[in-house]
């Protein structure tokens, strides 16, 4: 998914109510694109010229709008959050394959 760092938000499964994550892009070719991939697999690089490995630590900014509770004007989306912490309870199961889907991604990529 896109963070404060992206140039607009994204996520890896656009496809409403799509529990079962057929349309998940396990390419993360958003990620690719935009250079985070190249990035961390041209820090691992460098990392590895020192006989050393690098850590990474992920932490998801949001799940996909679909996934959240309404936001005050009734509209689920990405960018705004209800309380307590946003994510529909019924997609706490969908979120955490999401996540996993994700972490597959990147490991496909070398990441991991």
């Amino acid at each position: 998914n896109s963070c404060d760092f992206a140039p607009f938000s994204y996520n890896f499964d656009n496809k409403t109510d799509d529990k079962e994550l057929k349309h998940f892009d396990d390419s993360v070719k958003q990620d690719v694109d935009n250079g985070m991939v190249p990035m961390i697999k041209a820090a691992q690089a460098k990392i590895k010229e020192r006989d050393m490995e690098l850590s990474l630590l992920a932490s998801p900014w949001s799940p996909p709008g679909w996934m959240k509770l309404p936001g005050p004007e009734g509209v689920k989306s990405m960018v705004t959050s209800a309380k307590p912490n946003g994510l529909d309870p019924d997609y706490q199961r969908p979120w955490a394959k999401y996540m996993s889907r994700w972490i597959d991604a990147y490991k496909a990529h070398g990441i991991g």
